[in-house]
């Protein structure tokens, strides 16, 4: 399978992925190895008021002062 046929072959899952991940009413985010956000969902930016863009490639904690929760990440 070459890479057209497999982005048309994952499009539907990845469109109904992004639907529950952005209409989750809980915050969630994917982050980098390097702790650096990736993705956010709806509900994390409209609290910090951000975009995908503004979001992206920011280290977590970047938005907060709550340590405990960079701390608990770079524990995993």
């Amino acid at each position: 399978m070459n890479d057209i046929e497999m982005m048309t072959y994952l499009q539907p899952d990845l469109e109904l992925l992004t639907t529950i991940f952005n209409s989750t009413p809980c915050t969630m985010s994917v982050v980098s190895k390097d702790l650096k956000y990736l993705m956010a969902n709806k509900a994390l930016k409209d609290i910090f008021n951000l975009t995908d863009e503004e979001f992206y490639n920011n280290p977590i904690g970047n938005f907060t002062e709550e340590s405990d929760f960079v701390d608990f990440l770079k524990d995993l």
